[in-house]
């Protein structure tokens, strides 16, 4: 079974199920692997998180305007830089946003249906209810409460290597790697 979270941009309302659409609009998308990567919740407010009805169940979907999603990114900036500390360089960061701020489309979707894997209803509701409670804490003053410090060091615990994926996720755009926005190439760690 796939244990992936994705991060898409789409004219729908999140409805759909971004594994078995046949011939996906979307293009281009983050996913990751075995966790919901912690920086992609800085683009939502609680407001976004949604019960989606999808086929005959329902899903916990978050999902804003593209825009104002990324508007609301870079407001929490400050939080995120001062939990990244030196595990990721903000260059990816801002590749990252750059990213989604100049792909075509509506919403930004955020699906973690394959990390969380619901049993049934009630345990989407008890989710969705976690993730309203963890969007509002990012929006609290700096410097970051225990609450949100605790939240991102479960999260955030790998090895070096890992961080970047693990915090940011991997992006596709019909190819198997990752540029986070730098139609170049990947720079290097040091710039």
């Amino acid at each position: 079974m796939a244990n992936r979270a994705y991060l898409y941009v789409s004219d729908t309302e999140g409805s759909d199920n971004f594994r078995l659409i046949d011939g996906p609009p979307e293009s281009w998308y983050y996913d990751s692997r075995h966790n919901v990567p912690p920086a992609w919740l800085f683009f939502f407010a609680a407001a976004d998180v949604r019960l989606a009805h999808v086929q005959s169940w329902h899903q916990v979907r978050l999902v804003s305007p593209r825009l104002v999603a990324v508007e609301r990114f870079h407001s929490r900036e400050p939080l995120l830089r001062a939990l990244l500390g030196d595990a990721v360089g903000w260059h990816w960061v801002e590749g990252f946003v750059r990213d989604i701020a100049l792909t075509a489309g509506t919403s930004l979707i955020l699906d973690p249906n394959e990390i969380v894997m619901g049993g049934g209803l009630g345990e989407d509701e008890e989710y969705a209810d976690h993730l309203r409670t963890l969007l509002g804490m990012l929006d609290a003053p700096l410097p970051a409460g225990p609450l949100v410090r605790d939240w991102w060091d479960r999260e955030a615990s790998v090895g070096a290597a890992d961080a970047r994926l693990r915090l940011l996720g991997t992006t596709y755009q019909g190819r198997e790697y990752s540029d986070y926005g730098f139609p170049d190439g990947y720079p290097s760690d040091d710039s």
